[in-house]
């Protein structure tokens, strides 16, 4: 069901919506895409599954990664500042891996994440869109705990 609402988004995105190199998702299917892996991020971790775990925050990493390549400005906001803080060297994504691997400090570091994704929003005109740790996992069909 869902790859069939993917597809409807993908076709139904408005053209134009953000300043982008014409290639790639809609920036509202890609955001979507992040809100998903985050929030599987977040049960993965708390499941203490961390392969699971390494997979989304790299699958994360990625979708981030096409926003930056293919939306430049949302709302006439340059998007580079604020992808900076979750990409840049130090920024939210890698702090975020180095509290994985020392295992210390997780949640922590999940929160600084949620709260640059709030803070872009805000800066785009957005700021009743306040990201926060999910309440409940958005796949019914993954297994969380470690195997």
């Amino acid at each position: 069901m869902r790859v069939w609402i993917l597809a409807v988004a993908l076709v139904a995105a408005p053209a134009g919506a953000s300043p982008s190199s014409g290639e790639g998702p809609s920036l509202g299917v890609t955001m979507s895409r992040v809100q998903d892996l985050a929030a599987d991020l977040w049960f993965a971790l708390d499941a203490g599954n961390q392969p699971l775990a390494n997979y989304f925050v790299h699958e994360l990493e990625e979708a981030f990664e096409d926003v930056q390549e293919h939306h430049v400005t949302h709302n006439e906001v340059a998007l580079a500042p604020h992808l900076k803080v979750v990409l840049g060297e130090g920024g939210a994504i890698e702090s975020l891996e180095a509290a994985m691997k020392k295992g210390e400090g997780v949640p922590e570091a999940y929160d600084a994440l949620t709260k640059a994704c709030s803070s872009c929003h805000a800066a785009t005109g957005h700021p009743y869109l306040k990201v926060g740790r999910p309440k409940a996992p958005r796949s019914v069909m993954l297994a969380w705990p470690p195997e």
